[in-house]
């Protein structure tokens, strides 16, 4: 089942993201079986007052759920600038859109108080259903709209309800250096897949036209 990533939810003082392609394609995950989002467990650092996303773990299922639940490695830092907030992915038909809010702060200063913050403080997590189910937020929404790069499918009903992919996992884009001065990048990289791939995977045999590697059980299968 193919994933798709939004852009990383980042941006410079401009409105412009500078991330380099090789450090984007080291935040994408290698070729893996489908497994099913069940939640994010988000940490929060604060740097000279400003709190920030600085690292998550993921919790998942297998397809079908036919298995035990499985934790991913941290992505970013353990930040305890505030109590960690889990968000739980595996409401209505899972999250099918994120209102991010970004925050950059330029340097300011000559030496170690050169600092300068790229980082996102504060995600909304909207539910699809065919009802109003409130969104999950972390700190706070933002206006960087996921809808804006993964479209509904349909528009003549509500997004909710439209939507044409569900969040299945975040990854994370980050960065930072010391010397005579600091920078810190935290980016959460979102994926996706499309509505159409069900919890456990089934292809209707009305619609086969080939078995791919990535269907069988597991990676090694031939």
């Amino acid at each position: 089942t193919r994933e798709i990533y939004t852009n990383p939810v980042l941006e410079n003082f401009d409105g412009s993201f500078r991330g380099s392609a090789q450090g984007i394609e080291g935040s994408i995950r290698s070729p893996h079986l489908m497994d099913i989002l069940n939640s994010i467990t988000i940490y929060t650092d604060a740097h000279r007052g400003e709190y920030y996303w600085s690292g998550h773990q993921i919790m998942a299922s297998p397809v079908g759920f036919s298995g035990p639940e499985f934790t991913f490695p941290l992505y970013g830092t353990m930040g305890n600038a505030a109590p960690q907030q889990r968000i739980v992915a595996q409401l209505g038909q899972g999250v099918y859109r994120t209102l991010s809010s970004t925050f950059y702060r330029r340097p300011f200063n000559i030496g170690i108080n050169n600092q300068q913050l790229s980082v996102l403080d504060g995600t909304e997590f909207a539910y699809g259903t065919s009802s109003n189910l409130p969104s999950a937020v972390y700190r706070k929404s933002g206006t960087v709209d996921s809808l804006d790069e993964i479209p509904p499918q349909n528009n003549n009903v509500p997004p909710r309800q439209g939507f044409s992919h569900r969040l299945s996992h975040v990854s994370m884009f980050r960065s930072g250096f010391s010397n005579s001065s600091v920078s810190i990048i935290r980016a959460p990289m979102f994926s996706w897949i499309h509505r159409s791939a069900e919890f456990n995977n089934i292809i209707p045999s009305s619609q086969i036209t080939q078995i791919p590697l990535t269907k069988s059980t597991n990676l090694g299968s031939g």
